[in-house]
């Protein structure tokens, strides 16, 4: 641990800390969690857990329903005032919008929240038949392409970091082996893009491109969502090109000076 971590956990309210996590966890769910269940998961004493929860149904972060807690609709009203405010996702819409037109698929971007990815804006694909994709929606790292481009860009040991994070095997194409998924990850990072294809939902191929910060710092991943039917293999290559045209687009906007 280096010396600013140190002094950044000198004023970690633990409680408050958890109180977070408990806050994440049952906006990511979609059934109602009982005490034991996030006393678990979360590694909190089940007394520390009924005060928490307590506190946060008195502020109105979350409801209680018979014996088990599920997040309020402030709590989620507050991370949708949250994201029309990100100055990304303004910035990206104009960029998705081409991208959409571009390549006739759904465009999307999408940033790192904690252990998902969280896709800020969505362009629709102006044709009849698209894959749906929707703001708000967070999806797993592992077999997603834009979760690939920011784990190969920001997570330098993935073993560590796969460690206590299940790889949920979502199709019979989702990579669950680490020897497998590191080599996934460094073709990703050695191309210049991601490709999810049919990893996470069946029927459905993606891929995506880093976006830089003014810093030179990946802060989130640009791509496209489609039906195997229109997007197919001997696509890959077109739809590589333009994704990452439309990438780096936006990282200019951002304030990004290429090398």
């Amino acid at each position: 641990m280096n010396a600013l971590s140190i002094a950044m956990n000198r004023y970690v309210i633990p409680n408050l800390k958890h109180a977070c996590r408990v806050m994440t966890l049952l906006s990511e769910e979609a059934k109602p969690m009982s005490i034991a269940e996030l006393s678990k998961r979360l590694e909190v004493p089940r007394t520390s857990m009924l005060r928490i929860l307590k506190t946060l149904e008195a502020e109105g972060m979350v409801e209680a329903e018979g014996r088990c807690y599920v997040a309020s609709a402030m709590l989620l009203r507050a991370g949708l005032m949250a994201l029309k405010q990100s100055h990304l996702r303004v910035l990206a819409g104009p960029v998705l919008d081409k991208l959409a037109v571009e390549t006739g698929e759904t465009a999307h971007i999408a940033k790192m929240a904690g252990q998902k990815m969280l896709i800020l804006e969505v362009s629709e694909s102006p044709n009849t038949v698209r894959a749906a994709s929707q703001a708000g929606t967070l999806a797993d790292l592992h077999c997603s392409a834009t979760g690939k481009v920011m784990l190969a860009y920001t997570v330098e040991n993935l073993a560590a970091f796969f460690r206590e994070l299940p790889m949920a095997q979502r199709t019979e194409h989702t990579i669950t082996n680490m020897e497998a998924f590191e080599a996934e990850i460094e073709q990703t990072r050695e191309r210049g893009y991601g490709l999810d294809d049919v990893e996470y939902v069946v029927g459905v191929r993606c891929l995506a491109a880093p976006v830089y910060s003014a810093l030179g710092d990946v802060v989130a991943a640009i791509g496209i969502t489609a039906s195997i039917m229109t997007f197919t293999r001997s696509k890959i290559e077109f739809m590589a090109e333009r994704v990452q045209a439309a990438a780096a687009e936006l990282s200019v906007a951002m304030g990004y000076e290429p090398k």
